[in-house]
Parts: C-alpha cells; sequence; structure tokens
C-alpha cells in the first residue's frame, strides 16, 4: 500500500503488511496501536489487535493526533480489518528459556541487543515463575532448561545454578529428563566449566575465530581483547568434555576469512563449529558493521567446507552449516 499527497516526494506511509495470524472475526476492537522508531527516519506502526504492521514517515506519526486525512484513511482501513486471536503458547512446551541478564562482559560490535548498556537481572520470582508455568504443562519426557538472552547469562551464574536446581527437582517428580542449554561469550572459570561438566550442559559458545576477528568485532566492555580468554575456555571446555559448538558470526569485514577461521578452528581442536551472519540491527545499526554480501557468504562457505575435507578427509568431515 503507498499513501500519498498531491505534489510530494516522500509518501506518508510507505506499506502495510499483514502479519500471518489466525483471523478470527470482524468484531469491535479497541484502536490500539504502538509507534517504534526504525532505521532512516522511518517509524513503524503497530496493530496488534488486527495483525498488522505499517512502515511510515515522522510526519505520519506527528499527525496522528490532528485528526489528519492520510492518518484518518489509514487507520479507517485498519478497522474494517478482521481481528484477530490471541498468540497462544504451544499446548505443550518442551522448555523455557530464562534471559537471566541485560548485562554483558563484552561490548560485541554488532550485538542485535546493546547487551551491557542497560544491566538489568531477573528476580527469582521471575525465573520460577517460568519454569513452573512451562513444567505444568510440559507432556514431553525431556524439559530444556535454555539460558540464553542479551547479555551473558554466566554474569548471573547464582541465579543460573537455583533455577537448574529447582528445575531439577522438579522434573524428578514428574519423572522426565532435565536438559541445560546456555549460550555463552566463553568468558568462564574453570569453576563453571567443572559445573556445566557435571549437569551435562550442552553449550553454545559465541567466538569468531581467528584473533585479529575475535578481538575487533568481540572486544571487552573496556574495548581491550577478549581471544586470550576464549582460547582459554576452549581448552577447558575441551579438557573436561563439554559438548559445545561454536558460532562465528561473519561480517562484511570478516567474509573473506571464513576458511582461515576453519582452519584455526581445527588448531583449537573445535570439532563443532558453524558460521551465521551479521545483521544491520542494534548495535551494528550503529557501528555501521555491515551485512556480507549474502551469494559471497554462501560461496566463502562452500570453499571453507572443500578445503576443510582435502584437509581431514571425508570421513572426518565437520558438520559446518550456515546457521541463517
Amino acid at each position: 500500500m503507498l499513501v500519498q499527497k498531491s505534489g510530494m516526494t516522500d509518501p506518508i506511509v510507505y506499506r502495510i503488511v499483514e502479519l500471518p495470524y489466525e483471523h478470527r472475526n470482524k468484531r469491535k476492537v479497541p484502536r490500539e496501536y504502538f509507534v517504534v522508531p526504525y532505521k532512516n527516519k522511518k517509524q513503524v506502526v503497530y496493530f496488534p489487535l488486527k495483525g498488522l504492521v505499517s512502515l511510515v514517515n515522522k510526519s505520519f506519526v506527528d499527525r496522528i493526533r490532528n485528526e489528519d486525512p492520510v492518518v484518518n484513511a489509514l487507520f479507517e482501513l485498519v478497522e474494517k480489518h478482521d481481528s484477530v486471536g490471541i498468540i497462544g503458547f504451544p499446548e505443550f512446551p518442551e522448555g523455557v528459556t530464562l534471559d537471566l541478564t541485560k548485562d554483558c562482559n563484552l561490548k560485541c560490535i554488532y550485538c542485535y541487543a546493546h547487551g551491557g548498556s542497560n544491566p538489568d537481572y531477573m528476580t527469582w520470582k521471575t525465573a520460577k515463575a517460568a519454569i513452573d508455568w512451562t513444567l505444568k504443562r510440559c507432556e514431553h519426557q525431556k524439559f530444556q532448561l535454555q539460558f540464553h538472552g542479551g547479555g551473558e547469562p554466566t554474569l548471573a551464574f547464582p541465579m543460573m545454578k537455583k533455577s537448574y536446581d529447582y528445575a531439577e527437582e522438579r522434573c524428578n517428580k514428574k519423572r522426565i529428563t532435565l536438559q541445560p542449554h546456555i549460550t555463552t561469550n566463553g568468558m568462564l572459570t574453570e569453576a563453571m566449566v567443572k559445573w556445566f561438566k557435571k549437569i551435562n550442559m550442552q553449550v553454545i559458545l559465541s567466538f569468531d575465530g581467528l584473533p585479529e576477528v575475535q578481538n575487533k568485532q568481540r572486544p571487552l566492555k573496556n574495548g581491550g581483547p577478549s581471544y586470550d580468554t576464549v582460547k582459554s575456555t576452549i581448552k577447558l571446555l575441551n579438557k573436561y568434555e563439554i559438548d559445545y559448538r561454536v558460532n562465528s558470526v561473519i561480517t562484511e569485514n570478516s567474509v573473506s576469512k571464513m576458511s582461515g577461521i576453519v582452519e584455526h578452528m581445527k588448531e583449537l581442536d573445535i570439532k563443532n563449529g558453524g558460521f551465521s551472519y551479521s545483521w544491520e540491527f542494534g548495535r551494528g545499526l550503529e557501528n555501521c558493521v555491515k551485512e556480507p554480501d549474502y551469494p559471497r557468504y554462501i560461496k566463502e562457505l562452500e570453499l571453507a567446507k572443500r578445503s576443510e575435507e582435502r584437509r581431514v578427509g571425508k570421513e572426518c568431515r565437520s558438520r559446518l552449516s550456515p546457521d541463517h
């Protein structure tokens, strides 16, 4: 959809998109909307009760309260649209993900969540309620407890252990298996790794491979290098035989180094690794971190896979795969 006043070069409304909701009926619902800032001075207007989202410019938002004809035309169109049902949870959830903190000890240049900028921590009341709610509805033989989010979960290590112990107690009563997972930046102590081994924690390690890439893309919060600490963590994970997988984020500046990253992973005895590409979002947008050209990304990925196969033989192929 395109709404434009005569003589204007910049549309007031750029487009309106229907989201994939289940439509219920044409019942009257409140005119509820949210305005979200977007890039290039554009705004997003979200109508949750209608399942619609519209990309507009700032002028449109400024005119919402002024009974502007263009604004009224869009809102009338939205009001005629079918209302949608509330998005529900799966009838039988398989687990829960706890975002324990927004705090972080790194300051990755492409972080989607501005990790460390707003260091909130989850309370025990919230963590317990989330575990109780999902476990009450879980009818599977396994229950996944995942620690993930916009910060580094190990900064809330006491809360992590408390959450695990409580979930384990509840799972034992239901006679189901608890499977813990974590996504971490690798700034771990040996005590943490020992605990991971004890509880059979499955680990996704965010690590950008080569020292110069890791230190540039994933510096410490104070701007210092992080490579040596993560390298020590990898040695600990190998020492204690932890089930872990490395994910390396590829940017425009590192896409040509994918084969080198694979070679270096092998030197560090990393047996399971993969790539994902960066997004121009969050801190990445602020820092002008460019996404790699996707055809180039796929081409370099294939070169990295072929290089590895030639070196180690087909029977020892890595499980390299694009994550996005």
